[in-house]
């Protein structure tokens, strides 16, 4: 029986728009100026929760108040005066203290350690370094590492200081409440990305820490807060670049609004009086999550990888079905359609080509979730071999 639960009534939990699930409910998402980090916040507000949202983008966290206000909900949204940076203790102290300004001198009770980038340098790039007297190492930057992993950990770190010195049994008004903590990770967490070593090493990291967080608290003699770690696959946002969207075309990705489904989920109170399980929860596709608890997660004696990968191979589209062909075409499409050198035609048949030949290499391999986008970043550079030589083509007439 695999560790790995599909979880179905989670899925319908969060499908059902409710403006009471999380009424008196106070939550602090970082990261909160934009994409998954809004969708959030105007999950909460609409659920009835008042949300506290930072980040470096101070009008970007101003737009979600406004959206969040646009909702007409019971709940409410706010954000401090000025920016915040993970990566900062002081910074991230300030939204912290903030939001207990704006919670009557309480800490949140759900806090979701959002803020995130994308991998920023690669890593071969900053290794080595060629200069006068040939190559010598060089330190990679650490700025995926500082605001993925670091910035994570001190959100955490706060939020756990913070609790400790206000504990439920000594809050009347919260007695019945529960705290959970949230961390963002990535299925980069289970799998290495290609191009993408640091914000891997990154995400590794953090399932480590949430791994190692839950021992820590099952063997408190009263558990004070849940911790979850989310894992989603590539979202389909505007912020991704036309090489990764040609990439990824044909794989199916989550969205924003999934992911911040997933976190609201697992942010409401388990039916018991006790804290719920900790738990992490796997988005790898558009279809319903995967969910382990952290008592479950034994990577030295478990078969949990070899569990993992068949439950992703099983859900993997498969390139000799005719509906994952037409995707992937029209992903590929979509990608290229702000390139004004081309007629949609030439798109359509450039992606077709490229998708043939991949196809019958993706059906000789049975690929995995993994060999999937390994082909993906093949298929980007086939499309953009292809679109470098028929401008070339074109002026050579």
């Amino acid at each position: 029986m695999s560790i790995f639960t599909e979880q179905t009534s989670f899925e319908k939990a969060v499908s059902v728009s409710s403006s009471s699930r999380h009424t008196g409910k106070t939550v602090l998402v970082t990261g909160g100026a934009s994409g998954i980090g809004r969708h959030v916040a105007m999950r909460y507000v609409q659920s009835g929760a008042r949300v506290v949202v930072g980040d470096l983008n101070v009008l970007g966290c101003r737009q979600t108040v406004r959206s969040c206000a646009e909702l007409n909900a019971t709940g409410a949204c706010f954000t401090p005066d000025e920016s915040c940076n993970v990566t900062s203790k002081s910074s991230t102290l300030n939204l912290f203290n903030f939001a207990k300004s704006v919670f009557e001198g309480n800490p949140p009770d759900i806090v979701v350690a959002n803020a995130g980038v994308s991998e920023v340098g690669h890593l071969d790039d900053d290794i080595v370094l060629e200069n006068d007297i040939g190559h010598y190492p060089k330190e990679p930057r650490k700025t995926t590492l500082e605001v993925n992993l670091a910035g994570a950990i001190l959100t955490a770190g706060i939020a756990q200081e913070m609790w400790a010195k206000a504990p439920l049994d000594g809050l009347h008004s919260q007695a019945s409440r529960q705290r959970k903590l949230i961390l963002i990770s990535s299925m980069g967490g289970w799998e290495g990305i290609p191009m993408a070593a640091l914000y891997s090493m990154a995400k590794h990291g953090l399932m480590g820490y949430w791994v190692a967080l839950s021992a820590q608290l099952t063997k408190m003699p009263t558990k004070p807060f849940s911790c979850h770690a989310i894992c989603p696959f590539f979202a389909a946002t505007s912020i991704l670049d036309t090489a990764i969207l040609l990439a990824l075309a044909g794989i199916p990705k989550t969205t924003p609004d999934d992911i911040a489904a997933a976190i609201e989920a697992v942010g409401m109170d388990s039916p018991s009086a006790t804290q719920s399980d900790d738990t992490a929860v796997l988005l790898p596709d558009d279809r319903v999550p995967l969910v382990i608890r952290a008592q479950d997660f034994d990577p030295v004696s478990g078969d949990i990888y070899s569990n993992l990968a068949i439950m992703l191979n099983q859900r993997q589209p498969r390139p000799d079905q005719a509906e994952y062909r037409s995707t992937t075409v029209e992903d590929i499409r979509k990608a290229l359609s702000h390139n004004k050198q081309f007629h949609p035609l030439q798109l359509v048949i450039c992606a077709g080509g490229v998708l043939h030949v991949l196809n019958l290499l993706r059906i000789a391999h049975r690929s995995s979730m993994l060999q999937n986008l390994v082909f993906g970043f093949l298929q980007a550079a086939l499309v953009s071999l292809v679109l470098a030589v028929v401008p070339k083509a074109k002026a050579a007439r």
